[in-house]
């Protein structure tokens, strides 16, 4: 798991009671970011965070993904009740990139 790993729980606003809920809430959020990956060409970290339900982060403002190089990837384990999400943040200095 990288540094940008966060936690989705009961602490989250976005979060359910009902596993299949909360996989589906996070599978459609990639699918999104996805999408304006494609459409404005770059996605911060934030981005995902926030659409997540997530506070914003420093780092998250310096890294991401840009059009061309790897799709938005969250990776998902469950834990103890919750769910890890990581990212596969590809761009340690996007803005090198946009």
């Amino acid at each position: 798991m990288s540094q940008y790993q966060v936690r989705f729980d009961q602490n989250n606003p976005n979060f359910a009671k009902e596993f299949a809920y909360n996989q589906m809430f996070i599978q459609s959020i990639q699918n999104w970011m996805n999408d304006i990956l494609v459409d404005r060409g770059h996605v911060l970290l934030n981005d995902a965070y926030n659409a997540l339900g997530f506070a914003p982060t420093t780092s998250g403002l310096n890294v991401g993904w840009v059009r061309g190089g790897s799709e938005v990837k969250f990776t998902v384990t469950e834990d103890r009740g919750a769910l890890l999400i990581d990212f596969n943040v590809e761009k340690l200095n996007i803005f090198d990139e946009i």
